[in-house]
C-alpha cells in the first residue's frame, strides 16, 4: 500500500459515509429514481411492503482481490464481492480507477482503469436480498504502472440507501498465492505445517517472497532470491509448537525486482490438539538421468515429501548394480537426505570408482522415501507419483518394500571438461602436447585446457571470432585464424602463457584479388577482351605452417565476398604479402586465362572497337616500390599477352598471367579444413560445404619450393558426398577424411581405402606415430553415430577396418586430435584422444587393449 493511501477499514467507513463519492453518473441516476418513486412500490410483483422507512443501508464485502494484489497492464480484473440488504437489493457497481494529483491543492483527478460494469438485481422481478457476485472488469487504454487502483464495489437498495466496499490493487507487479493449505484448514499442534507458495512476474521478475504468521504465532519467513527469475515454486515449513492454540493467518507478499509488491489472500489455519501420529507421510520423486553417462558424471533425483503433522527429513537411495549375462554384483549403496521438503538430491558416480577403462552398463535402484517426527517412513518407487510405501533397511540404506525405480545406463568411454561459458561454440582444437587449446568463436578467445586437468586454465584473448589453430614449425608459436576480421593472432607457447596477444604480433593480412580474362579473335584479326575481376573473401579460418615457414589458410565465404580461397603468407617476408593458391584449379580453359597477383588489370581500345584491338593493361607493384607500374601489351601486337609477361618477368614483377587456371574451380565453399603432416611438407585441404567436397594437396621440398599439388581424382568425389574431417599421418604418406564413410589416401590423392562407420557427426584423426608397417601403429580414429550412440572408431588403416569401437556420451560434433602420452602419465595410458563435443572438450584415454588388433 502506497504512503498516504487510507486503510481498509478507514476506506469503508469513509464511503459509507460519503457512498456517492464512489458512485458513478449512472448509479447516482438510478438510486435518485428510486428515492423518489417510494422504493419497493415502484415495482409490479414484488414483495409487500415492509411497513416503516428503509433508512438502513446494504452491506458489501469485497472477497476478491484482496489488497495490494497485482495485475498485469491492459488485463482485466476479477472482483467478487458478498452483497445483502434488509429488505431487497437493486443494483451493484463495479468501478476501478486511479486517483491522481494532490487534493489540497485542486489537482486531484480521476482516471479510470478499468471501465465501470452495473448489474441490475431487479431484473425479471426478482428478490435478492443477499448474494455473491463477481464480474471481469476490462482495462482501458490507460498503459501506465501504478499502484493504489481503487476497485470500488457499490449496492444500492430499492429505498436508495447505497454502500460500499473498497480495495486497493497495484497495476504491473508481482503476483503471488498460497497454494497450499486451502483456506480454513486444520493443523495440529506439534507438527508442521508445510506452506506451498507461487509467485510470478514476467516484466519485472521476482526478487524475494516473504510468508508472514499472525494469530496464535507471529513470524515471517523470507525466500530470498540470488538472482531475480519470472516464476518461483517453493514450499516453507512453518513449525507449530505443542501446545498452541488458536489460529494461523498467513498472506504471502512478493516482491518484484523494482520494489513493487503484491500480496496473496489470506489463509486461515485452525489450530487442533496433538494426536499419536501412524501415518507415514507422502512422497513423490524424478530422476534426471540420461541413457549414456561418463564416470565423473552426477545423477540427480528431485524428492518431494508431505506429512499431516510434521516432516522430518526427505532422502533418496540408490543400489548400483552391475549386470552380466550370469551375475549381478551390487558395487555400491548410496544414501542422500535432506530436511527440506523439496530438494534435489545428487549421487556422483564418481564414488563407485570406475576406472574408465570399460564400457558397462549399470542398473540404478532408486527409492525416495520422507520421515516424520514421530519415524514414520513412506517410500515412492514410481517417478511423478505420490506413494507412502512402506520402508525397509537394505545394506544401511533406505529402500522401500518392493524394488525400486530400476533405470539402466551405459558408462561411456572418456571425460568430459564442460565448456567454461554453456553454450559457446568451440571451433577447433590444437595441442603442443603438454595443453590442449581450443578456439572459443563466441568469446574472441583461445581455451586452455593442460593435458591432465579436469577444468580450464585461464583463456588467452585473440581476434574476432577465433576459428582454425596451428601450432608452428618450431611448436613455440600458436597461430590462430581470426574469422571475424582479415587478421591472424600468434602466440608464444612458453611455461607461462599470456593472458592476451601482444598487437605486435597480430599478423594484418592484405586483400587478394584475381582477374579473368576471356578473349577471342573476329574475322579481321582483332581482340576483344572481357574482364571479370573477383574479390574472395580474405577471412582466415582454418591455418597451417609449412616446414620452411609459410602459413597456408582457407578463407571463409561472407556475404560481400561469397568464394573463399586458399591462401599463402609468409611471416618471415611479409613485404611480398598474401599469395593466392590456386594450383588445385590447374585446367586449361580455351579463350580464358587469369591474371594472378596483380593490382590491377583493365583494357583500352585505340580507334573505334571495329577497328583496332583491345590492349590488355597489367599493373602490378614490387616490394618496397611507392606505386605501382602498368604495362600494357604493344599497339596492334596480336601476342599482347606474351609481351606483357615477359616484361613483368624482366622488371622483378610478380604477376602472372596464367593460361592453365579454370576460375570456375578456384572458389572454395565453407568449411574448409587444413591438416599438416608432423614434417611439414605436406597440407591438406578439404572442401565441406558442398557436395561432392574436393580434397586438395600442397607439398614443398627442403627448400620450401612447391613441388607438386593436386586436386581429388578417386576420392570423395565419387561418392558425392561433404568432408566434415581431414588428418595426414607424420610424414604425408596416407590422410585420412570424413565423409558419409572414412577415406584414406595417399599423397597423390589416391584412394587407399573405405571404412563403412556409421553416420558422419565430427572429426578424424591419424595416431601421431602412424606408420603403415608397425600394426599398433598405423591406426585412423574416426568419429560418428550409429542408432543414436556415438562412438570413435579405431580403424587399421591398412586393411581398412575398425578392430574397436569405443562408445562416448554425446557425439564428436568438431574436431578431433590424438595427442602422445606425456611425462607423469598413468603406467600403460599410449595415447589421449581430444574432441569438441556439445558440452565440452572429451578426453579419451587409450590404453594397449584399445589399440592392439
Amino acid at each position: 500500500m502506497t504512503a498516504g493511501t487510507p486503510s481498509r477499514k478507514d476506506r469503508v467507513t469513509m464511503l459509507r459515509s460519503h457512498p456517492r463519492a464512489a458512485l458513478g453518473a449512472g448509479l447516482l441516476a438510478l438510486a435518485a429514481l428510486l428515492a423518489a418513486c417510494g422504493g419497493d412500490n415502484l415495482f409490479v410483483g414484488g414483495p409487500p411492503a415492509q411497513s416503516g422507512e428503509d433508512n438502513t443501508p446494504p452491506t458489501v464485502t469485497i472477497e476478491q482481490p484482496a489488497d495490494s494484489a497485482p495485475s498485469a497492464v491492459g488485463e482485466a480484473a476479477f472482483v467478487s464481492a458478498r452483497v445483502s440488504d434488509s429488505r431487497r437489493l437493486a443494483s451493484v457497481t463495479f468501478e476501478g480507477f486511479a486517483l491522481r494529483g494532490d487534493p489540497n491543492l485542486g489537482t486531484q483527478v480521476r482516471v479510470e482503469r478499468f471501465v465501470t460494469k452495473t448489474v441490475d438485481l431487479l431484473a425479471d422481478g426478482r428478490v435478492v436480498r443477499d448474494t455473491v457476485i463477481g464480474r471481469f472488469l476490462e482495462a482501458t487504454d490507460e498503459d501506465a504502472t501504478e499502484r493504489g487502483v481503487l476497485l470500488v464495489v457499490t449496492a444500492a437498495d430499492t429505498a436508495g440507501n447505497v454502500d460500499a466496499d473498497t480495495v486497493v490493487i497495484n497495476i504491473g507487479g508481482p503476483r503471488v498465492e498460497i497454494v497450499s493449505p486451502s483456506r480454513d484448514t486444520t493443523a495440529a499442534a506439534g507438527t508442521q505445517l508445510q506452506v506451498r507458495l507461487q509467485a510470478e512476474d514476467q516484466a519485472d521478475l521476482i526478487s524475494s517472497v516473504r510468508l508472514s504468521v499472525t494469530g496464535a504465532l507471529a513470524s515471517t519467513i523470507d525466500v530470498n532470491l540470488p538472482v531475480a527469475r519470472a516464476t518461483l515454486d517453493t514450499t516453507v515449513l512453518v513449525a507449530i509448537p505443542a501446545g498452541t492454540t488458536g489460529s494461523l493467518e498467513l498472506q504471502a507478499t512478493a516482491t518484484s525486482g523494482s520494489q513493487l509488491q503484491g500480496q496473496s489472500r489470506e489463509v486461515n489455519v485452525a489450530i487442533t490438539g496433538a494426536s499419536a501420529d501412524v501415518t507415514a507421510p507422502r512422497v513423490s520423486f524424478s530422476v534426471d538421468s540420461p541413457d549414456r553417462v561418463e564416470t565423473r558424471d552426477t545423477i540427480r533425483v528431485i524428492v518431494t515429501g508431505s506429512d499431516e503433522t510434521r516432516l522430518d527429513s526427505i532422502g533418496a537411495s540408490m543400489l548400483v548394480i552391475r549386470r552380466t549375462t550370469t551375475t549381478a554384483d551390487t558395487l555400491a549403496a548410496l544414501l542422500r537426505r535432506s530436511t527440506r521438503a523439496t530438494d534435489t538430491l545428487e549421487f556422483s558416480l564418481a564414488e563407485l570408482g570406475l576406472t574408465g577403462r570399460d564400457t558397462m552398463t549399470l542398473s540404478l535402484e532408486v527409492t525416495a522415501y520422507a520421515r516424520d517426527g514421530a519415524g514414520n517412513c513412506g517410500a515412492a518407487v514410481t517417478p511423478n507419483t505420490v506413494q507412502s510405501l512402506p520402508c525397509q533397511q537394505v545394506i544401511g540404506v533406505t529402500v522401500s518394500a518392493g524394488a525400486g525405480r530400476l533405470l539402466n545406463v551405459l558408462v561411456a568411454r572418456g571425460t568430459t571438461v564442460p565448456i567454461p561459458t554453456p553454450g559457446d561454440r568451440i571451433a577447433d582444437l590444437a595441442s603442443d602436447g603438454v595443453r590442449v587449446f581450443a578456439s572459443n568463436f563466441s568469446r574472441n578467445r583461445v581455451e586452455v585446457l593442460p593435458i591432465n586437468s579436469l577444468s580450464f586454465a585461464p583463456a588467452i584473448r585473440v581476434g574476432s571470432q577465433p576459428w582454425g589453430l596451428g601450432i608452428s614449425n618450431s611448436g613455440t608459436t600458436l597461430f590462430v585464424a581470426n574469422s571475424g576480421s582479415t587478421t591472424i593472432s600468434r602466440l608464444p607457447l612458453g611455461a607461462t602463457l599470456p593472458s592476451t596477444e601482444d598487437p605486435a604480433d597480430r599478423i594484418e593480412t592484405p586483400n587478394v584479388e584475381l582477374f579473368a580474362v576471356r578473349f577471342t579473335v573476329d574475322d579481321a584479326g582483332l581482340i576483344k577482351l572481357e574482364i571479370v575481376r573477383t574479390d574472395y573473401s580474405d577471412r582466415p579460418q582454418f591455418i597451417g605452417q609449412t616446414l620452411a615457414g609459410k602459413l597456408l589458410y582457407s578463407t571463409k565465404p561472407t556475404a560481400a565476398a561469397t568464394p573463399g580461397t586458399l591462401r599463402e603468407y609468409d611471416p618471415a617476408r611479409p613485404e611480398l604479402g598474401v599469395r593466392l593458391f590456386a594450383d588445385y584449379a590447374r585446367r586449361s580453359v580455351p579463350g580464358v586465362f587469369v591474371v594472378r597477383e596483380a593490382e590491377d588489370v583493365f583494357k583500352f581500345t585505340y580507334g573505334g572497337s571495329t577497328t583496332s584491338t583491345d590492349q590488355l593493361v597489367v599493373c602490378d607493384r614490387r616490394p618496397g616500390d611507392p606505386a605501382p607500374t602498368c604495362f600494357p601489351g604493344a599497339v596492334g601486337d596480336t601476342m599482347s599477352f606474351q609481351t606483357i609477361q615477359r616484361r613483368l618477368t624482366d622488371n622483378g614483377f610478380d604477376a602472372v598471367l596464367d593460361f592453365n587456371l579454370d576460375p570456375s574451380l578456384i572458389a572454395l565453399t565453407d568449411t574448409t579444413f587444413v591438416a599438416v603432416s608432423r614434417d611439414r611438407r605436406t597440407v591438406a585441404f578439404g572442401e565441406g560445404g558442398v557436395a561432392p567436397g574436393r580434397i586438395i594437396a600442397y607439398r614443398e621440398d627442403a627448400g620450401g619450393n612447391t613441388v607438386a599439388v593436386g586436386n581429388t581424382l578417386d576420392l570423395v568425389n565419387n561418392a558425392s558426398e561433404r568432408v566434415v574431417g581431414l588428418a595426414l599421418n607424420p610424414d604425408g604418406t596416407l590422410g585420412a577424411a570424413r565423409g558419409s564413410e572414412g577415406y584414406l589416401f595417399n599423397r597423390d590423392l589416391r584412394l587407399q581405402g573405405v571404412v563403412e562407420t556409421g553416420a558422419p557427426a565430427g572429426g578424424v584423426a591419424l595416431h601421431p606415430d602412424h606408420n603403415r608397417t608397425d600394426p599398433n601403429l598405423r591406426l585412423a580414429f574416426i568419429s560418428g553415430e550409429e542408432n543414436g550412440v556415438p562412438f570413435i572408431d579405431v580403424v587399421d588403416t591398412f586393411h581398412s577396418d575398425s578392430r574397436r569401437r569405443i562408445v562416448l556420451r554425446e557425439p564428436i560434433t568438431g574436431a578431433l586430435i590424438a595427442v602422445p602420452r606425456g611425462s607423469g602419465d598413468p603406467a600403460g595410458l599410449l595415447l589421449r584422444l581430444f574432441g569438441v563435443t556439445a558440452s565440452g572438450i572429451v578426453a579419451v584415454d587409450l590404453f594397449a587393449a584399445d589399440l592392439q588388433p
